[in-house]
């Protein structure tokens, strides 16, 4: 087994959560990354469904990641998403 390969995937992971805090559209903090030679699994949790799908796109962007896993859910649901719209 190649021994750069735990490095490479420590560095996806260490990009991924660089990215995810930069992001003023996402609140990744209940965002668990893993990382296996290239493939991307998300799991944990957001509070809307448009964040869920930006942590996706987020992962998609980062240099050697093969595949991504999306596996995060919404805690919140649509109406807490509307209400939140309407406060805005």
């Amino acid at each position: 087994m190649n021994g750069q390969r735990p490095r490479a995937d420590e560095h996806i992971r260490e990009e991924v959560r660089l990215r995810f805090q930069s992001d003023s559209e996402l609140d990744a903090s209940k965002i668990l990354v893993l990382v296996r030679n290239g493939q991307v699994t998300l799991d944990g949790s957001v509070d809307t469904r448009k964040m869920r799908h930006r942590a996706g796109d987020v992962v998609g962007g980062v240099a050697g990641v093969t595949s991504v896993k999306n596996r995060v859910v919404v805690r919140l649901g649509l109406l807490s998403e509307l209400g939140r719209r309407l406060a805005q």
